[in-house]
């Protein structure tokens, strides 16, 4: 990958205790990925969730959309983005679960097929 990398979060909130898992990737995202466009998306979490969700993809220099009432499927959301940024051009496209730590730069790694990761033992 390259700096040119693009990478997309996509957030959910329905109960306010659980903003936690939604904020998690925050706390690491530039560590993992410094200099990548980076857009958050919240899929019609709670307001309150929602505006906590904005000011730290602000805070992280992350584009914010929301998706207003009905969510849209995950499955739907995966395809959709392919099919926007395949439109625009080639450059490598990550997806990011919320609740997740990185730990090092990810934006260097190659990948050898459509789909890669790491899982780290318990």
């Amino acid at each position: 990958m390259s700096a040119s990398v693009q990478v997309f979060v996509l957030t959910y909130c329905r109960k306010i205790e659980l903003l936690y898992g939604s904020e998690l990737i925050f706390r690491t995202l530039r560590v993992g990925f410094p200099n990548a466009r980076i857009s958050i998306v919240d899929n019609a979490s709670l307001p309150e969730a929602r505006s906590r969700i904005a000011a730290l993809a602000r805070e992280n220099d992350c584009e914010f959309r929301g998706i207003e009432e009905p969510a849209i499927d995950h499955d739907r959301f995966l395809e959709g983005t392919l099919a926007s940024v395949a439109e625009a051009g080639d450059e490598p496209l990550v997806f990011l679960d919320p609740d997740l730590c990185l730990w090092e730069n990810c934006e260097d790694l190659e990948f050898e097929g459509l789909m890669a990761g790491r899982m780290v033992e318990a």
